[in-house]
């Protein structure tokens, strides 16, 4: 099985700021499961190694728990079915060249 880690945090200016990760994950307490959610363009996750074959990915974000912000926490998220299709709402897309060493290892 691959696995992919994903973590985009907004950048300042003396470093990541892994508190403001935008990406939600929420409990929802009456189907029993967890919702992920990239709420806005910035909370996107870019050049992700592994991303155009993993079935599985590591995702941060801020956990909500009937309504409290519980902070950040990282889930596992199926990606693919057994087949290799990417699952209802996952996208993955081209974005283009990656400048710097080791470019060429990663894919979006």
């Amino acid at each position: 099985m691959v696995y992919l880690f994903q973590l985009r945090v907004p950048t300042s200016m003396i470093g990541s700021n892994v508190q403001g990760i935008e990406t939600t994950i929420t409990y929802d307490r009456a189907r029993d499961e967890l919702i992920v959610n990239t709420p806005v363009e910035t909370a996107q996750k870019h050049w992700l190694g592994g991303a155009l074959s993993a079935m599985m990915a590591v995702t941060f974000g801020q956990l909500f728990v009937d309504g409290e912000n519980k902070g950040v926490h990282a889930v596992i998220v199926p990606m693919r079915d057994q087949h290799g299709a990417l699952l209802p709402g996952i996208a993955i897309a081209d974005c283009g060249h990656k400048q710097g060493n080791f470019s060429f290892l990663y894919q979006c």
